[in-house]
């Protein structure tokens, strides 16, 4: 039987089955990518540091990039940061700003914000008898529940901190016992790539070591954000934006609200500061005028409590960050 290849056969073969050799080919290369997709080692949702600035706020893209290089190159943002990104969430099409954050947090694509809080309806002129008062974007985001409770966050930091130290107390020294046990019991086992990444001695001894240091940053983060708004506090100057959340129910209708610290104001924050950035060159809004005001920047912290119990904290350190470079109250 004659099988020699010659090009007259090749010739015919690719003239009558080209179709299928090129289907082969695409299915190929579609099974490799997904097996490589699957089999890959991803970041979690932790270990992705994502900066929202949302809506009507607007931002210097350098100023903002250079923010978050530096916060990895100081340690505000740890080792086991593998993703930092900045996002600007604004309306798209006939999609409001408030519905696009949706979609991002559903994603968990956002750990801090900056957003615009103006003027909640609790600080305006109250609507008249019969009148129904107008929820600001501000309200909407605080009550889809997005926006966790800044004092309780600081709290929860500070308890987290605790586990680790000798003595039980937040100021107390890091137990490096306390801590390798912790890493080697429940974070090493606690998602997919952790086991990849640390699968030999010598990678969980250097795991251990970047555990101590994170901690440690945590720890120098709340003792500097807890001593700052205190000095903020004694000097007369409250740093917070309140709003009114609302912890009680009767079917639909709210019968009880909690005033509530939701956020840092960056202008107060800013004021009078010297020798550091300036704010309006790194966020601004639009005033009536067409002119740049900060009035109503407010930095929050976005509710990821669910989504893990220890990288949460690399909002700490953020927010420790943005105190350090835009006023002197951490001085």
């Amino acid at each position: 039987m004659d099988v020699k290849i010659t090009g007259k056969r090749l010739k015919n073969t690719l003239s009558y089955e080209w179709i299928k050799i090129i289907a082969f080919a695409v299915a190929a290369i579609f099974v490799w990518m997904l097996a490589f997709t699957t089999c890959a080692t991803r970041a979690t949702d932790g270990q992705q540091f994502y900066f929202v600035v949302f809506d009507d706020v607007y931002f210097d893209t350098e100023t903002n990039a250079d923010m978050l290089s530096d916060m990895k190159k100081d340690g505000s943002l740890s080792y086991d940061v593998l993703k930092t990104q900045l996002n600007n969430v604004t309306k798209a099409g006939n999609y409001g700003a408030l519905y696009m954050l949706n979609l991002r947090l559903t994603t968990k694509e956002g750990d801090v914000m900056i957003m615009n809080s103006g003027k909640l309806s609790a600080e305006e002129t109250p609507a008249e008898d019969g009148e129904e008062e107008e929820k600001t974007t501000a309200e909407q985001v605080l009550e889809s529940g997005y926006v966790a409770d800044l004092l309780k966050f600081i709290e929860s930091a500070g308890s987290y901190v605790k586990k680790f130290t000798s003595d039980g107390t937040v100021n107390g020294e890091i137990n490096a016992s306390k801590v390798e046990t912790y890493f080697l019991t429940q974070r090493v086992k606690s998602a997919r790539n952790y086991k990849k990444t640390y699968n030999t001695d010598e990678k969980k001894s250097e795991g251990v070591k970047n555990e101590i240091e994170r901690i440690s940053h945590i720890q120098q983060a709340y003792s500097r954000v807890t001593a700052a708004l205190k000095k903020a506090e004694n000097a007369g100057v409250d740093l917070y934006r309140y709003w009114d959340k609302p912890i009680k129910y009767s079917g639909n209708e709210v019968i009880e609200r909690e005033k509530t610290a939701y956020g840092i104001d960056l202008t107060v924050l800013n004021s009078g500061a010297t020798n550091k950035k300036e704010l309006v060159k790194s966020w601004w809004l639009v005033d009536e005028e067409n002119n740049a005001t900060t009035d109503g920047l407010t930095f929050c912290v976005l509710d990821c409590t669910e989504d893990d119990e220890d990288l949460q904290f690399e909002a700490l350190t953020a927010l420790d960050y943005v105190i350090r470079n835009y006023s002197n109250y951490a001085d």
